[in-house]
């Protein structure tokens, strides 16, 4: 899925497992093309977010540590 929005800027939504992107942007082949994209592409940047299931996980993980700090 790729979403253009009205200032130019593009995002594009991978899906998959956790686990498996983190694979595939730990190899030496994403280094590669990645190095090469920043050479043509300005501002050009990744991440990897949560969705569906994963984002309960992760609010999990943020309240116990929330919880632990004493923030909550």
């Amino acid at each position: 899925m790729a979403y253009l929005a009205p200032s130019g800027l593009g995002t594009m939504i991978i899906p998959g497992h956790r686990e498996t992107l983190f694979e595939i942007i730990g190899s030496d082949e994403f280094a590669k093309l990645y190095t090469k994209v920043t050479f043509s592409v300005p501002d050009i940047k990744y991440e990897i977010v949560a969705a569906g299931e994963g984002v309960q996980e992760q609010m999990q993980v943020w309240g116990a540590v929330g919880l632990e700090l004493g923030y909550m």
